[in-house]
């Protein structure tokens, strides 16, 4: 069979091994099924290796009609496209054809692996089925409509797995005890019922507490080797298969069991999705990064070293009533409750000329009004008891309704200290954390013992330096993305068909960052929407003569819009980018840049036109003079 063109008809598990099967008898395979790609019964990584040893697969297609050689040998397959695939109502597939897609695919054999059913034949009458012509049984205890008689497996549930098959069999083997010895399934398997009660527990006690780890990837053997029957998957080390071992204790997090694949009705989980390249033609872009949390660790409030130091993130998810701790404001250390606590302000914010705190000098914005927030719900619905002070250099309640949100919180009880720590320890033994502090309002030193101490934290820019340089769009001095101008184009960044929003912009809190959302929205709207760009015509222009291609231009221009071509040794300019700044001509040490109607003649022809009747209206102005 080598070198022979084979097709393959069919989308399940024996369709994609019997295609891997005739590659190793170096075949040329093409898949056809009726599924479209995504709706493939085969298991998708089957899929994926299928295609990687060099299997076509063409999905939605159905065979029409074989045709042969006048010698009776098969020479290609008729196909149709598939519009889409109705259900009968007995369960069985209904492909809609799109008529006028014939084509051939040239073949020299076939082999067809549609599927397989159950045989029933020997099975005995009055068992009831449904549409499909699958057994029906009780879910619970895998009874049939027949006395003394159970089914389970695929016979039950339609074709699954060897794993389910053998689940499905073990609990009808436990209803089938209990029924011959007349007990309920409880008192017969007491020690089952409570074991799977118990890691239920576990699952609820331990979920968030364990760090999820990944699970161990198979390694396989080389596309290049796969032309032998060799085994493909080569197996886990001893230590790979312990450490995944391992996780078998770790409920908290994702163990790639896959079930919520299956129970997912929109097919939104694809466990084998892998990182690709798709190419898109779009006429606009939007920016919309976000920001990521500063890292105080290297700072000298103990993050990092004293588990009882978190930020206003990490309390948030506590606070969640999903969260790890069930909504509880807890301390890391031992779980207990925490019910003093202290918050300190512009954590990597706010770190002046001297950069003291290791941080930046810009304001977050956000980090004053979320400290308010979470003391007021610590007051209101966690702890009306609970001890809070709040560390700042001074609180900026900016916003509409701000100031007097500043004002209630102390109302409730929470005390502003004006400073920020000098120094925090950790008693080793209780975990607690003593808090030295100078209250600047007072002059007073301060020594605090507190539960729990919560740092807010700046917003940062995110680490997208590749993309923005991709984009060609320019950042500030902070990193973020700069805009075209702060005030009257807010939304625009340096390049035309790039805009920008949110904290990619900067830091901003919610109602800001939908504004700005809108207007980036309506910006790319009004580009895109006519059809046309409007470009403006006083742009810089190069003359070539010149030029002497020294790069000056390229450097300095922000918008991208010069670039120096090294073939013609002369810079070009790029009409649709530039904005006609004028910053090209100032540093062109050749005088070969140039703005459209603002060369040298044209200027000079402006002055000489202001002053061309200067004479005759000084001599009236004399003539008036008395």
């Amino acid at each position: 069979m080598e070198g022979s063109r084979v097709v393959v008809v069919g989308g399940g598990n024996a369709a994609i091994d019997t295609a891997r099967t005739l590659v190793r008898l170096g075949c040329k395979v093409t898949m056809i099924c009726l599924e479209a790609r995504e709706a493939m019964p085969a298991i998708k990584e089957e899929i994926l290796e299928a295609e990687a040893e060099g299997i076509e697969i063409r999905p939605s297609i159905s065979p029409k009609r074989f045709l042969g050689d006048p010698g009776g040998r098969v020479k290609a397959v008729e196909c149709i496209e598939v519009e889409r695939i109705d259900q009968r109502p007995d369960g069985r597939l209904k492909p809609i054809f799109r008529e006028g897609t014939e084509f051939n695919i040239d073949t020299d054999r076939i082999i067809l692996a549609i599927g397989n059913r159950s045989d029933v034949t020997f099975l005995p009458s009055g068992l009831e089925a449904d549409e499909r012509g699958l057994i029906r049984v009780d879910r619970d205890t895998f009874r049939t409509s027949l006395p003394q008689v159970y089914a389970g497996g695929d016979l039950v549930n339609g074709p699954t797995s060897v794993v389910a098959a053998m689940n499905s069999g073990k609990l009808a083997a436990r209803r089938i005890v209990c029924d011959l010895e007349k007990v309920t399934y409880p008192e017969r398997f007491q020690d089952l019922v409570e074991l799977s009660i118990r890691a239920e527990d576990a699952v609820q006690r331990n979920r968030g507490y364990f760090e999820p780890k990944p699970r161990a990837r198979m390694p396989r053997l080389p596309l290049d080797d796969r032309k032998s029957f060799q085994e493909v998957e080569l197996g886990l080390s001893e230590e790979e298969a312990i450490a995944e071992a391992k996780r078998c204790l770790n409920c908290g997090g994702c163990s790639d069991c896959r079930e919520c694949e299956k129970v997912c009705e929109a097919k939104a989980i694809d466990y084998y999705q892998r990182e690709e390249i798709i190419p898109v033609t779009v006429g606009a872009v939007v920016i919309a990064t976000g920001f990521e949390e500063f890292d105080p660790v290297n700072l000298h409030y103990g993050y990092g070293r004293y588990p009882n130091v978190v930020t206003q993130f990490q309390a948030a998810r506590m606070m969640d009533p999903l969260g790890p701790t069930q909504g509880r404001l807890l301390r890391p250390s031992d779980g207990q409750e925490a019910k003093r606590i202290l918050m300190i302000q512009c954590v990597g914010s706010r770190a002046g000329e001297q950069n003291l705190q290791g941080g930046h000098p810009y304001c977050s914005r956000v980090c004053c009004m979320v400290a308010l927030k979470h003391a007021s719900l610590i007051k209101k619905y966690f702890a009306e008891d609970a001890q809070i002070y709040i560390c700042n250099i001074d609180i900026r309640a900016f916003g509409k309704g701000y100031e007097e949100y500043y004002e209630k919180v102390k109302t409730m009880g929470v005390k502003f200290i004006k400073g920020l720590p000098g120094e925090i320890l950790e008693e080793k033994e209780t975990k607690d954390l003593i808090v030295h502090v100078e209250d600047m309002a007072t002059s007073t030193l301060l020594e605090i013992p507190v539960d729990l101490v919560v740092l807010s934290t700046a917003t940062e820019p995110t680490q997208s330096s590749d993309l923005l340089k991709k984009l060609g769009v320019a950042r500030d001095e902070s990193g973020f993305v700069k805009e075209f101008h702060p005030k009257i184009r807010p939304a625009d960044t340096t390049v035309k068909n790039i805009f920008v929003c949110g904290a990619a912009q900067g830091p901003k809190d919610i109602s800001d960052t939908i504004a700005q959302s809108g207007l980036a929205a309506m910006a790319a709207a009004s580009y895109l929407g006519e059809g046309y760009v409007l470009l403006n015509p006083q742009i810089a222009e190069v003359n070539p003569d010149l030029c002497r291609a020294c790069g000056r231009c390229e450097k300095e221009c922000e918008f991208q819009a010069i670039r120096v071509d090294q073939e013609l040794l002369s810079a070009a300019v790029e009409e649709v980018m530039c904005e006609g700044c004028g910053k090209c001509t100032v540093v062109c040490p050749t005088g070969a840049v140039s703005v459209k109607s603002f060369k040298e003649k044209q200027l000079l022809a402006a002055i000489d036109g202001l002053f061309e009747d200067l004479p005759e209206r000084a001599e009236e102005e004399m003539a008036k003079t008395p």
